[in-house]
């Protein structure tokens, strides 16, 4: 078989695959990608715009702005974003005057720690053992991997809600579920929501 039979025929059965998911849940997965990727661009502005509004109410816009530009603009350290693999979505649930759709999904953070060219080995290797606690504490000891001299690969499981207004097309907003954020997120989420947090 030749090789360009191949392609059609791949090409084919991966659009009947994406074909599958209903509609809603294609557009789920597409703003969730955007929203990844202006956060990987370092388009915070335009990444505040897949957030729910009621959030900013409790944190400005600002605040978050300005705390993603203090963390990608650090002199420490530089972050790779990987684009998320969303694994499932599940089917929306309307409350009220919104829809909810739980999602799960798997990422990819690289943490490049940036060191002066004169510092000791010593002090290096205690800097990295130190942060190495900090992020297994914070990520999971399995999902965290010193690659090389000053490099950390993390990979995480999490899920999300998305939440679309009653009468908007396409315009998802996305809470990410984070334990540290629980509190938070009971003030955000209807309390029907609250036992998947």
């Amino acid at each position: 078989m030749n090789k360009f039979l191949v392609l059609v025929i791949t090409t084919i059965i991966i659009g009947a695959c994406n074909s599958t998911l209903p509609k809603y849940k294609q557009e789920i997965e597409l703003c969730f990608q955007s929203y990844f990727q202006h956060l990987s661009d370092q388009e915070f502005d335009k990444a505040m715009t897949y957030l729910p509004e009621d959030l900013f109410s409790y944190v400005s816009k600002r605040s978050l702005i300005n705390s993603y530009e203090e963390a990608y603009k650090s002199d420490d350290m530089s972050f790779i974003h990987y684009p998320p693999t969303v694994t499932r979505i599940k089917d929306s649930l309307k409350i009220q005057d919104k829809y909810y759709a739980l999602l799960s999904f798997k990422e990819r953070m690289d943490i490049v720690i940036k060191f002066e060219e004169n510092i000791l080995e010593e002090t290096k290797q205690e800097d990295l053992k130190a942060l190495k606690k900090i992020y297994k504490k914070r990520f999971g000891s399995s999902n965290v991997k010193l690659n090389d001299k000053d490099h950390f690969e993390i990979k995480t499981k999490k899920r999300a809600y998305a939440i679309l207004n009653e009468g908007e097309i396409a315009a998802w907003k996305f809470l990410i579920l984070e334990e540290d954020s629980r509190q938070l997120l009971q003030e955000l989420l209807p309390e029907k929501l609250h036992n998947s947090l």
